[in-house]
């Protein structure tokens, strides 16, 4: 079940109720609520490409990053590009970084760690959010699932890269779909409609009346790859129908801020 809960700063935050039962995470997916942008980007537009003030964006995330309880240089970003590389956040990673640059892993959709105290974090403002949490080998996954990622099955890659580095196990996860456009909002093209419906038949997956149900595939996708279905949930809210709480790429034509989902390992 999802949970609205009060950000230290004043802001909201969605959770996940069975995710806030581990003690060992912190998760969440951040609302409008509780920042300093202003107009189409009101208010704790997390996003820096998308037309906003970057020193109101930065403020933005400081403000995530201490309701954390973390600083702002453990927070790691994703470069996304709607594919389905998967980057494992380790020491290597780091070592990589020049000292005081942003934490950006370039060209990615897809987070993987168990560093404790590292935020992950992936952008959204309409496409899927996908939190993985290993509940036996304490790692963590978080997936960027637009139609294109989701059309190449990043949430499954992003639990086989999972098993592959840290010896994740399926049946030791939980998932949490987060919040991102419904069935109902996301009308797409009669030919895109129909690739997915031929590509995801053998998941029974299909289609309806030319809209994609993004959050129903990523579900049957992790399904497929090993999940057991009573321990993925669905977010029960979405972006485009709820424009007091949520950004919607799609709602604002493009002029739209970003919502930040975040996953740490404690």
């Amino acid at each position: 079940m999802d949970e609205l809960i009060q950000f230290p700063r004043g802001g909201t935050i969605l959770t996940q109720s069975s995710f806030s039962e581990l003690s060992f995470i912190s998760h969440g997916v951040t609302t409008r609520k509780g920042g300093c942008s202003g107009g189409e980007y009101s208010q704790f537009n997390q996003g820096l490409n998308t037309g906003d003030d970057a020193s109101l964006v930065n403020a933005n995330r400081k403000i995530l990053a201490e309701g954390l309880g973390i600083r702002l240089h453990k927070m790691v970003y994703a470069q996304q590009v709607h594919g389905t590389h998967v980057a494992c956040i380790d020491q290597d990673f780091f070592s990589a970084v020049a000292e005081g640059q942003p934490l950006v892993s370039a060209q990615t959709d897809a987070l993987i760690t168990r560093i404790p105290g590292i935020a992950l974090n992936i952008l959204t403002a309409d496409c899927i959010p996908v939190f993985i949490v290993d509940t036996r080998c304490k790692a963590i996954g978080l997936a960027h699932a637009g139609w294109r990622g989701t059309y190449e099955g990043i949430a499954g890659k992003t639990l086989h890269a999972m098993k592959k580095c840290f010896g994740t196990a399926p049946s030791d996860c939980l998932a949490w779909i987060g919040t991102g456009i419904c069935e109902s909002c996301y009308e797409v093209s009669e030919e895109l409609s129909m690739d997915f419906t031929t590509r995801f038949k053998p998941l029974g997956f299909c289609s309806r009346d030319h809209h994609l149900d993004l959050m129903n595939l990523n579900f049957l996708q992790l399904q497929d790859a090993g999940m057991a279905p009573d321990a993925i949930e669905i977010s029960g809210y979405c972006s485009y129908h709820h424009p007091e709480l949520f950004y919607s790429y799609r709602r604002s034509a493009g002029m739209s801020g970003r919502m930040a989902s975040f996953l740490i390992l404690k």
